[in-house]
């Protein structure tokens, strides 16, 4: 298998088993910590107990050789678990407007860490369409799974077009950089390739 192909398996399980070590740690800290309100610590258990259990999975499914379908799952179901069940489920409060859409923008670099362009161009893409079309409703999720029509909610809404605006030049800054790395790497080795291949031809 190329290089190119064997990394982003290799930094998919790497992400999957940082998440096992790290957020025991975390639900430990959640556990024991003082002045925590009971329904958001109850909820966060949940959720990071989610997280472990997905990292889990993907690990199985690549253990048997399915890495496609790892880290395609990979791509779709941490965005769904770390943002969308909270949202849908109500779980968010008017605080985090000013930050839960800027993390779905970080998530948009998942993609570009576990797929490739050459080899996986379909999934490539459709993975970078997912989590634009998620990031551009994301601040509407928000908006409508909160009740509460505080004035800090009135303002996000009357300045949603503004704040989408935000979000979507933080997806172009992180992406089109990364995008064009990627190409400059994937030429490179290409270049690399057909050297080595002169070089046992000679």
């Amino acid at each position: 298998m190329p290089e190119e192909q064997r990394r982003p398996i290799l930094v998919a399980n790497g992400i999957n088993v940082f998440f096992l070590l790290v957020i025991p740690i975390l639900i430990l800290i959640e556990t024991i910590a003082p002045n925590s309100d009971p329904n958001i610590r109850e909820f966060s258990l949940l959720l990071m107990i989610l997280v472990v259990i997905i990292s889990l999975i993907h690990l199985f499914i690549s253990y048997l050789g399915l890495t496609h379908l790892s880290r395609l799952l990979f791509v779709v179901d941490f965005p769904l678990v770390i943002f969308l069940f909270p949202a849908l489920s109500g779980n968010v409060g008017e605080q985090d407007l000013f930050w839960f859409p800027y993390l779905v923008a970080a998530f948009s670099i998942i993609p570009q860490l576990v797929l490739t362009i050459r080899y996986e161009r379909v999934l490539y893409l459709l993975g970078m369409l997912y989590m634009l079309v998620l990031l551009y409703f994301s601040v509407e999720i928000l908006l409508s799974s909160i009740l509460q029509q505080s004035p800090v909610v009135q303002t996000a809404q009357k300045y949603k077009f503004y704040y989408l605006r935000s979000l979507l030049s933080v997806w172009v800054i992180i992406n089109v950089p990364f995008t064009y790395l990627k190409w400059l790497l994937m030429k490179r080795e290409k270049e690399l390739g057909q050297l080595r291949d002169q070089v046992k031809n000679n």
